[in-house]
């Protein structure tokens, strides 16, 4: 199988003119490529299709894989919105050679205040669709999230089968989340998050504990604190493991940052025998537009940063990334391994939303994925859950995200095969949905 790695870039900028109407400028086509070793060329490997309604809201999706001389379709998605744009279904389909064919689709209800309150997702079974699990969100008088409760479909009834509890400060900072296991008649704590911030509402200090059933009491597991500059950059990650009395370090991340408060380098350390240890190192360099154009990684071997992979971009002058080429250091030479070519198409509109691409997120997926490290451009500021779901409309896992680092792993299922990436932050906003192929 070829490693793919794709990076799904916001996709829309808006610009308001006299006529106080709006011009979207929204990701058409994303066609990418593998590198041939053999013929050092490039070859088509798969291609996505976007269309907007009136509004700019992308309402399909088609996944296109290449195969030689055609582009063959592979996947579709369909979305609909309520009449405040809140998305409220999303199908997803295989395609069969001939047929759309559905596979699941999930279904959300929101209240007066266009929160989530209900995910449904269901099932085809080749005839109609069942129903797998259903989610409940409640919120506090501030919309801030309070709880999440998840409910499988089991002959015929709706049971208990996970969730979380948040407390909130009055900046809707998450002080405490619990998360909660169904046990047949009881809910049982089983993990709790303890998060303390500074005047400026950024995290400083988080503690991760687990729940000692025999003992009946909250036993610390891990521990993170942050520290920023006077911008308000953070610019020091240092990272703890509970030994049983004692917090031990165990590895740290150095940030520094240009003097428009854009990230320019991190650094990966780790602690043993008492020192700190380089790890692993990333540089970023940015056009005078502010633009990403190069991300490069490195490892530290034998007292040198040798470089092992790179993402380079190019961007037009709308500040649109149009081209994307990632590539490894094979024996320290630079080789391609995969390219991106990103077009649009422009949407005037007057009905759009003044909050389209408010809190969106990008990520760049390794696909397939196999444990690797996940990036996205989270704000640092929120709480993130990454979601995995089968293409049966199945929850596999969720991860919490550590939005201070920008990057998190999300635990494998034991099966093969596409799944869909959704990460939602603790206010019940989808920041990103995306397929991903587990390998």
């Amino acid at each position: 199988m070829k490693k793919q790695f794709f990076l799904l870039k916001a996709l829309i900028i808006t610009i308001l003119n006299t006529s106080n109407s709006q011009v979207l400028n929204l990701q058409d086509t994303v066609v990418c490529f593998t590198w041939n070793t053999v013929s050092n060329s490039w070859d088509s490997s798969y291609k996505y299709i976007y269309d907007y309604n009136s509004s700019g809201k992308k309402i399909k999706d088609i996944q296109q894989q290449f195969n030689s001389p055609n582009w063959e379709n592979f996947q579709k998605t369909e979305y609909q919105y309520d009449s405040n744009h809140n998305p409220i279904q999303e199908e997803y389909f295989n395609w069969n050679t001939t047929v759309w064919e559905p596979i699941f689709k999930f279904f959300k209800i929101y209240n007066s205040n266009n929160k989530l309150i209900d995910q449904y997702s269901l099932s085809w079974n080749g005839s109609q669709y069942d129903s797998v699990s259903w989610n409940i969100y409640t919120y506090d008088v501030n919309g801030y999230n309070q709880t999440m409760i998840s409910k499988n479909w089991n002959a015929g009834n709706w049971e208990n089968s996970y969730g979380y509890i948040n407390t909130n400060d009055a900046n809707g900072n998450i002080l405490i989340t619990i998360n909660i296991n169904w046990n047949g008649t009881q809910w049982d704590s089983i993990f709790k998050n303890i998060n303390t911030y500074n005047s400026n509402n950024k995290p400083l200090v988080k503690i991760n504990q687990n729940y000692d059933f025999i003992a009946n009491v909250w036993q610390n597991l891990s521990k993170i604190e942050m520290n920023y500059d006077t911008n308000g950059n953070l610019i020091l990650e240092n990272y703890f493991f509970w030994n049983g009395s004692a917090w031990d370090s165990t590895q740290r991340i150095i940030k520094n940052y240009n003097s428009n408060n854009f990230i320019v380098n991190q650094i990966y350390q780790y602690f043993q025998g008492g020192v700190w240890n380089n790890n692993q190192k990333t540089e970023y360099l940015y056009d005078t537009n502010n633009n990403n154009i190069l991300t490069k990684n490195y490892l530290w071997q034998s007292g040198n940063w040798v470089p092992s992979n790179q993402d380079s971009s190019i961007y037009n002058t709308n500040d649109l990334i149009v081209e994307e080429i990632w590539g490894n250091f094979p024996m320290g030479n630079y080789q391609n391994l995969n390219r991106c070519i990103y077009s649009y198409k422009t949407i005037n509109t007057t009905s759009i939303q003044q909050d389209i691409n408010s809190g969106k997120i990008s990520c760049v997926l390794p696909n397939p994925y196999s444990g690797q490290i996940i990036s996205c451009n989270l704000n640092s500021e929120k709480q993130y859950i990454a979601t995995l779901i089968d293409m049966q409309g199945r929850i596999v896992s969720q991860t919490k995200i550590n939005a201070t680092t920008n990057e998190f792993t999300i635990d494998k299922p034991f099966d093969k095969g596409l799944y869909i990436l959704k990460i939602i932050d603790l206010k019940g906003e989808e920041a990103f949905n995306s397929k991903i192929l587990i390998d």
